[in-house]
């Protein structure tokens, strides 16, 4: 079955990316640079409030496959073994 656009995990993915985009910017422009310290805590948070999304959509009973919730955190945890 399709997924309409405004329910894809990518979309809602991308949305809490750019809500998480507010402290990089608020942190910018009080300094007045932008460090890689800024951009691994807004990878972090938006890895962190995205996780909601595999939470919700794995406890629907309609939804069986483990493999997008494996994926996702297995990714999580290559970025938080980076930083």
């Amino acid at each position: 079955m399709v997924q309409s656009p405004r329910k894809s995990i990518a979309n809602k993915l991308v949305t809490f990316a750019a809500v998480c985009l507010c402290a990089p910017f608020a942190y910018a422009a009080t300094t007045g640079t932008l460090s890689l310290t800024a951009m691994g805590l807004w990878l972090l948070n938006t890895c962190y409030f995205s996780s909601s999304i595999f939470s919700v959509k794995l406890r629907k009973p309609k939804t069986n496959a483990l493999l997008p919730g494996i994926l996702y955190h297995a990714i999580a945890d290559i970025c938080l073994s980076v930083t």
